[in-house]
């Protein structure tokens, strides 16, 4: 993951590189470098790959000699055998110099070597390592490689959390973890494990929230003695919280029919939906997976429901880690609903102008309500009747005596109590009556 400031990082050592001089080094065997100041306050301050030398780069930061003209450094793997690198120092200083490792001696990822800074001298018209005036060993550490993408992916998810896993990384002391809204917003560190997984609860100070792409990168770190962290790059991987459970479920259920069409909103996020139909007694009879796809709202229709009866449903989203496994959310209350009742005409006596309509018992009804009007859209209720009422009678319509020649509509919709709540069958379906030769 390339930070901004890295890249300014990176930036600012490529010019030191260009500024670099390279020189041969000895320690003279018989004359005594001149020159009495040491080195010191040594430190770390880059540790990572730097692609424009294809390899890793060590900056050594410290406070300089007296007199010094120019600086060069010592390297050692085991704080033993040191040898001196082969790129020079700045032949300027400042009260904070600093020199370069990496550009010719190449360096391991995840790695630990041993620094000593040495101050440079003329004698004898020549430029000569004064390693009295050496600083201390100063441990300083290369970033471990990246982590593998194809070890790297997410192995859980909640509405307000999501669980990275990875590889193991060689020279690794922990990694990193770095979150952000999917393609928006800057990277936040979300903690720093020594384990191969990390649970992420958070995006700053902030909660994760259900529904929700996040961008995860994992870096690998190794620490020095020193308390320099050498942090590697990493691309960020899409991770997904799962959505709340379905809260909203409608349902179309076709008159005197086993047919009935539910429908929910969809999910941002979401790969599929399972769904679970259970019949009046509560037992399963249908059990669904669907894709989500990309529209608002979802529909499925299942043709096996019992006719007038009832029926409950509950449906869960599903999304889909990295690595194929289906990330579910919670079940959703279970819907319950009850079929309209099937009114029909059964008899119509021309001297009272009655008009009678039955209907079959519907499971689960606790009464009916009647509904009649001189159009489909103005029906008003007229009656309530009982749970065990299948036929109504009525001659009159709005306080009018009916009329042969004209049309009227009715509708009987049940009512129960289910799953603790009051549920009407309604779904628009309604009888026509009207007079030609017959009455229907």
């Amino acid at each position: 993951m390339s930070m901004k400031k890295k890249l300014q990082k990176l930036s600012s050592l490529f010019c030191c590189l260009l500024l670099a001089l390279v020189f041969a080094l000895a320690i003279p065997n018989t004359t005594e470098a001149a020159g009495t100041g040491k080195v010191t306050n040594p430190k770390q301050t880059y540790g990572e790959y730097y692609s424009d030398i294809n390899g890793y780069l060590i900056e050594v930061t410290y406070t300089p000699a007296s007199n010094a003209v120019a600086y060069t450094a010592m390297l050692s793997k085991d704080n033993v055998t040191y040898n001196f690198i082969e790129e020079g120092a700045n032949t300027t200083f400042s009260d904070k110099s600093h020199v370069l490792i990496g550009q010719y001696t190449k360096l391991a990822a995840g790695s630990t070597y041993y620094v000593k800074i040495v101050p440079c001298y003329y004698e004898n018209g020549e430029l000569t390592p004064n390693m009295d005036g050496a600083s201390a060993p100063l441990q300083v550490v290369t970033a471990p490689a990246e982590v593998a993408s194809s070890g790297f992916y997410q192995t859980a998810g909640k509405t307000n959390s999501i669980t990275a896993k990875w590889n193991s990384v060689s020279g690794a002391t922990g990694y990193n973890v770095y979150v952000k809204k999917y393609q928006v917003g800057d990277w936040q560190l979300a903690g720093t494990t020594t384990s191969k997984s990390y649970t992420i609860k958070k995006l700053g100070s902030s909660k994760l929230v259900a529904d929700t792409c996040y961008s995860v990168a994992i870096c690998p770190i190794r620490k020095s003695s020193a308390g320099y962290t050498a942090e590697s790059s990493a691309t960020g991987k899409p991770f997904f919280t799962v959505p709340k459970k379905v809260s909203t479920i409608i349902a179309d259920w076709k008159l005197n029919s086993k047919q009935v069409t539910v429908a929910w909103p969809n999910g941002q996020w979401v790969d599929g939906y399972e769904l679970q139909f259970y019949n009046s007694k509560g037992k399963s009879i249908k059990k669904a997976t669907i894709s989500a796809g990309s529209k608002a709202a979802l529909t499925y229709t299942m043709n096996k429901a019992t006719k007038n009866s009832n029926i409950s449903v509950r449906i869960r989203s599903y999304t889909k880690t990295g690595n194929g496994k289906k990330m579910y959310s919670d079940w959703s209350a279970k819907k319950y609903f009850i079929s309209q009742a099937y009114a029909r005409t059964s008899s119509y006596n021309s001297a009272t102008k009655q008009v009678t309509v039955k209907w079959p018992k519907v499971t689960g009804a606790k009464k009916y309500v009647v509904y009649i009007g001189t159009t489909s859209k103005n029906m008003k209720k007229v009656a309530t009747l009982g749970s065990n009422s299948t036929t109504y009678t009525f001659n009159k319509v709005n306080g009018s005596i009916i009329n042969t020649n004209s049309h009227y509509y009715l509708k009987v919709i049940p009512q129960g109590k289910l799953g603790g709540k009051t549920v009407k069958g309604d779904y628009g379906n309604y009888l026509e009556i009207y007079w030609t030769t017959r009455y229907y």
